[in-house]
């Protein structure tokens, strides 16, 4: 009599034994895809988006494909460098450039990279004095 009442026993741990490795094995593999990502980093322009986009220079560029990075912020707008008024401050390669007019003077054939700087990192990187951020433009070097 008591082998019987272990059969059920051990049918229903084999049953849920194989139900439990069944659902890990399924976790784990993670449902992999073959469509790339359309996850972005919405502060930076890697060069494979700056290849594939039509712009002359880093402002259309900038315009293009991250128009939020010049839009205003606060009182002021970003591109008013009148009568001393912060403005989005644009680094080449480190350098102070100016603002964001200037990004008009970067051909995009010489780009790396572009990333945008909100203005406590812009701060923190550069020092006071970037109220509206900043964008960082990077050039390959010249060979």
């Amino acid at each position: 009599m008591r082998a019987r009442a272990a059969q059920p026993r051990r049918l229903v741990f084999r049953t849920l034994t194989a139900l439990g490795l069944v659902l890990v094995t399924a976790c784990a593999s993670g449902g992999t895809s073959n469509a790339p990502s359309a996850r972005r980093n919405r502060d930076l322009i890697l060069m494979d988006e700056i290849q594939r986009a039509s712009a002359g220079n880093a402002f259309d560029l900038v315009q293009t494909l991250r128009p939020n990075w010049l839009h205003m912020r606060g009182e002021h707008s970003i591109s008013d460098g009148s009568q001393g008024i912060d403005v989005l401050i644009v680094y080449l390669d480190n350098a102070r450039l100016g603002g964001a007019q200037t990004l008009r003077q970067i051909p995009v054939q010489t780009l790396t990279s572009i990333q945008y700087f909100d203005a406590k990192a812009a701060t923190y990187k550069w020092g006071n004095g970037h109220t509206h951020g900043a964008i960082l433009v990077s050039t390959a070097p010249v060979r």
